[in-house]
């Protein structure tokens, strides 16, 4: 089963919640899209969750081990391991890092490195270098 993204939902209450069910991964996958993906490219975005056999997962399931988010953009897709202990905001994290790596080797984004510095789900990065910048009296 393949549904394109949800602009309505939210990232749950607390970023540190853990994912129970597959409907929770599609949240804490929201700002790790956003973050790298141009709106055009959002509106192509399609995202399911399915076993290691490439079979649908029921958005209601608990998860458990050996599932993945399959991410199809345009033609090309990408999958990601998903951790059923992990919390949401460590997903959105590495799901923002595996998406920056597949958007510069894809076709529709080749080369381009894009959230780095501006990203809506802070990385590193971006907060050592916001540490070095602020002035303190």
């Amino acid at each position: 089963m393949q549904f394109a993204i949800d602009m309505d939902f939210q990232l749950g209450s607390s970023e540190h919640e853990r994912m129970m069910i597959v409907e929770d991964v599609r949240r804490a996958a929201r700002p790790a899209l956003e973050a790298i993906l141009t709106p055009d490219e959002l509106e192509c975005t399609h995202l399911d969750v399915v076993t290691t056999k490439d079979e649908p997962v029921d958005p209601s399931a608990i998860l458990k081990d050996n599932l993945l988010l399959r991410v199809i953009v345009h033609d090309e897709y990408m999958r990601v391991w998903i951790q059923p202990t992990e919390e949401a905001i460590d997903f959105t994290t590495r799901l923002r890092s595996d998406l920056q790596d597949f958007v510069a080797e894809s076709e529709f984004g080749w080369g381009e490195l894009r959230g780095y510095c501006s990203a809506k789900v802070p990385c590193p990065d971006c907060e050592d270098r916001q540490s070095k910048q602020k002035v303190t009296p």
